[in-house]
């Protein structure tokens, strides 16, 4: 009886030692995308282990792609659109082309700076990828292009930066990987889902922080098409001539349907003829979702001091 109890005893101990030592991998693919920018994701399936370098992962945020050895990751925004085309191209791999739309927080700005637009610290960017699928699964790279601004329909401009074209590759290579082990279905890409009010609110902190740093472009690119069309750029920017800084204090939100009301107070402080003018200003953004993206529009702002 004793002999038996230790055989069980030391099988399972063996268990829990295979179990502690393997982990799962969507739990590690997390915890790398925290350190990266992208804090509190649920990962649902992952390449982690593929290459100890980078991966793919598929969260409750999107499909995120991580670059280790350069310490970033980036949401791929239109993975809905990318990992169908890929799968497709399983049947013909000899000339590719697939358009990768790429956000990336806290991402410097180099030599890349003019790829795509920004909202503050984010880059948003697509690269334009040429390639062909080898044998062995790999992607090779036949020419990689992007082009500035948020609406772009040509792209002649070169990626300068080598981390920029490892992004593409390597993002294209690790989803390729998981169509190739069969880890993978249809049902795993999904847009992203309707964004929470939290996240709406962020959205109308980022405009503010765009326009207290003067980064009109990126600023104007988070307007809905239909508040662009009834404000032009220059007219509009022309406003903020006297502006010195603007301080938001978002308040809350209220939604209806997939539009959140997003209501704040404005400080804003203006140069008149030298002379420092502090005004407080409420209102409210709406915030909803244009064609993947959320945006802003019909506002209402009124001066209250």
């Amino acid at each position: 009886m004793k002999h038996l109890f230790a055989v069980i005893a030391c099988s399972l101990l063996l268990i829990l030692s295979i179990a502690a030592e393997a982990g799962p991998r969507e739990d590690a693919a997390a915890a790398e995308l925290a350190k990266l920018g992208f804090p509190g994701v649920y990962v649902t399936k992952t390449s982690y282990g593929n290459y100890n370098h980078r991966f793919v992962a598929f969260t409750t945020k999107g499909c995120i792609t991580a670059d280790l050895r350069n310490g970033r990751a980036a949401l791929l925004e239109n993975a809905d659109e990318v990992v169908p085309k890929l799968l497709d191209q399983q049947k013909n791999p000899g000339d590719c082309l697939s358009i990768l739309h790429f956000a990336v927080p806290n991402d410097t700005r180099d030599k890349d700076v003019n790829a795509g637009w920004w909202e503050g610290t984010t880059h948003h960017f697509h690269v334009y990828a040429l390639y062909s699928i080898a044998n062995a699964g790999y992607i090779v790279d036949g020419g990689l292009f992007t082009a500035s601004g948020a609406n772009a329909t040509h792209y002649h401009d070169y990626l300068y930066e080598k981390k920029n074209c490892e992004l593409a590759i390597n993002t294209l290579d690790e989803l390729n990987f998981l169509i190739r082990n069969g880890d993978f279905s249809p049902s795993d890409v999904k847009p992203e889902a309707d964004f929470t009010s939290e996240q709406a609110m962020e959205r109308v902190r980022t405009f503010y922080y765009n326009l207290n740093h003067k980064y009109y472009d990126e600023a104007y690119n988070m307007f809905s098409e239909a508040w662009k069309s009834q404000v032009g750029f220059n007219g509009w920017q022309s406003g903020f001539a006297t502006t010195v800084s603007q301080e938001v204090k978002v308040l809350n939100c209220d939604r209806s349907g997939g539009v959140c009301r997003v209501y704040f107070q404005l400080h804003a402080v203006d140069n008149i003829d030298g002379k420092l003018v502090h005004s407080l200003f409420e209102g409210h953004w709406d915030v909803f979702r244009e064609n993947g993206r959320a945006v802003l529009g019909n506002p209402l702002v009124r001066k209250i001091n």
